[in-house]
């Protein structure tokens, strides 16, 4: 059987690296304050961190600003998250296809809505949230630094183990917003 995960996630990259190369995306620094659509991937399986995440966006939910959210839950169904809130969609293993690769319309059209910023809230590698954030036609991406997560960001935050989400909100207010990122322009 891990001969077959192992051949599986091999393929899985294989293609998504193909559909990389082949549709490049121009991207460019966005600063936080000056984003008017962000898109946020996210673990939902991990319903700790969504009142931390929903108490966060509020704060940038203003005026013509939009946010829109995807989170994945790691189950064949997603019964009871949905309480947290109206506006949050959700993909689980029933919208993946056999190489993990998300099939959902809403994944597709995350892949597609042109985010000035996208923003990849999850601690740990979720490949459907990866394949997602490597395809995005989003001007800037950002995550969390993972030992496998390059290719789905454009800046990466070091958080430390035992950091929690609400660390990493910290430090990409301070970064996104005081412009220290260093920008190739």
């Amino acid at each position: 059987m891990n001969w077959l995960n192992n051949n599986r996630l091999r393929l899985h990259k294989y293609l998504l690296n193909k559909k990389v190369m082949r549709n490049p995306v121009q991207r460019q620094f966005v600063e936080l304050r000056k984003a008017r659509k962000i898109g946020i991937l996210y673990n939902a399986s991990n319903t700790e961190d969504l009142p931390a995440i929903i108490e966060w966006t509020k704060k940038y939910k203003t005026g013509n600003r939009q946010i829109s959210f995807l989170g994945y839950v790691d189950k064949k169904k997603t019964e009871g998250i949905e309480k947290f809130t109206s506006d949050i969609h959700f993909m689980n293993k029933s919208d993946l296809n056999w190489l993990n690769i998300p099939t959902k319309t809403e994944a597709k059209r995350f892949i597609l809505e042109d985010f000035d910023l996208l923003i990849n809230m999850y601690k740990k590698e979720i490949l459907p949230l990866q394949y997602i954030g490597a395809l995005s036609n989003a001007k800037f991406r950002v995550g969390i630094k993972l030992d496998n997560n390059l290719y789905c960001n454009d800046f990466l935050i070091d958080l430390q183990s035992g950091n929690s989400l609400e660390d990493f909100l910290r430090e990409l207010e301070h970064y996104l917003i005081q412009n220290k990122v260093v920008s190739d322009e």
